[in-house]
């Protein structure tokens, strides 16, 4: 787990490209294998169904993920209203004979009532000359288990367009995965709240801090990207497990000056829970939205590494029982996230690997 930590620290600082290198293949496969071992003891020895569901559904992510990066097609082709075009081509430049013949048939620019700012492209398809089919910016379009995506156009006349298709068999195993983690998590948050009158304390307090910093962000108009479903429950999920983040380090603090009794006594430990858990369904939205939008749902950004780190030093800080005199442990991994979810936040902007990062806004 922390040479994973590790790996994702220098890939979001540097962008480096150490998901390719054989090390990093080596320890993922190594965690999958473990997490597939741990799924299996939980299920054996009749624990909860949040361990079991985490393990294996994060095992299946891994799986899934590192098998369809090596068997995907990932293709890019220029289509125009003149031609049926067949011949693809990927990141390298090779050539990729398609499946199907496809043409243009029609391309649109939807705008705000600005009359300058774009708010969708549309292509309308022609496949194998009879079977017409559209897609935008968003809303891919699906052909016989290809996903194909409206990825650029002619920005002078509007003649052609670029699509991109890709096709990866081990995708629904990887949402499978999600589907698990989301599950365990849900689980996972709802053990952890033993003293069930202080949820309403914290959502109230992590209400407060979701309110004054979505005050900040101006929306106008959205760019087709983010015109999607999956935007706003990743955003404001993000922002509660921040707050709950933010007084989580407080309840710690005040343990350790004043230890908590009775009932508040675990507050501390149940916030991070919490917010680890919000973390991961935050993280997994964006995944969605980002396949939807760019044609995979890891692209190896600098806050999305930083974003997994973020979550998995809180997989540490929860997986370790916490005893009576542990307060410090407890307090060392909440300020450990969240000072790795500050570099999430804003603090990528400033890191090497910014130049190459779709989320950096103020360079």
């Amino acid at each position: 787990m922390l040479l994973l930590i590790l790996m994702l620290i220098i890939e979001g600082t540097w962008a480096v490209h150490l998901y390719h290198s054989w090390c990093f293949v080596s320890v993922a496969m190594t965690a999958a294998v473990l997490l597939a071992i741990a799924g299996i003891r939980d299920i054996r020895h009749r624990t909860s169904w949040a361990a079991p569901l985490s393990h294996l559904g994060l095992c299946c992510v891994l799986l899934g993920g590192m098998i369809g990066a090596v068997v995907k097609t990932d293709v890019r082709i220029m289509v125009d209203r003149h031609a049926t075009e067949r011949v693809a081509y990927n990141e390298k430049g090779n050539p990729v004979v398609l499946p199907f013949d496809i043409r243009l048939q029609d391309f649109r620019i939807d705008y705000y009532t600005d009359g300058k700012s774009p708010k969708q492209y549309t292509s309308t398809l022609e496949i194998n000359g009879e079977q017409s089919i559209t897609t935008s910016v968003n809303h891919p379009a699906r052909y016989h288990g290809w996903w194909i995506y409206q990825a650029d156009y002619d920005h002078r006349q509007q003649d052609y367009c670029i699509l991109q298709l890709v096709r990866d068999p081990w995708l629904p195993m990887v949402y499978i995965g999600f589907i698990l983690m989301v599950i365990g998590a849900v689980i996972t948050t709802c053990r952890a709240w033993h003293s069930w009158y202080v949820i309403p304390v914290a959502v109230v307090l992590a209400g407060i801090f979701t309110a004054a910093s979505l005050a900040r962000v101006q929306l106008g108009t959205l760019v087709p990207a983010l015109r999607s479903l999956w935007v706003f429950p990743h955003i404001l999920i993000y922002m509660i497990a921040y707050s709950l983040l933010a007084i989580a380090l407080v309840a710690a603090i005040v343990d350790i000056v004043k230890p908590l009794q009775g009932r508040w006594s675990n507050l501390p430990r149940s916030l991070f829970t919490t917010a680890s858990s919000l973390l991961l369904i935050g993280m997994l939205c964006g995944a969605v939205w980002a396949k939807d939008v760019w044609g995979d749902y890891w692209m190896w950004d600098a806050k999305e590494c930083w974003a997994a780190v973020t979550w998995l030093i809180t997989i540490i800080g929860t997986h370790i029982p916490v005893k009576r005199g542990s307060r410090w442990f407890l307090l060392t991994m909440i300020a450990l996230t969240f000072a790795a979810m500050q570099i999430t936040w804003y603090g990528v902007n400033y890191l090497p690997s910014a130049q190459y990062s779709m989320h950096t806004y103020n360079r």
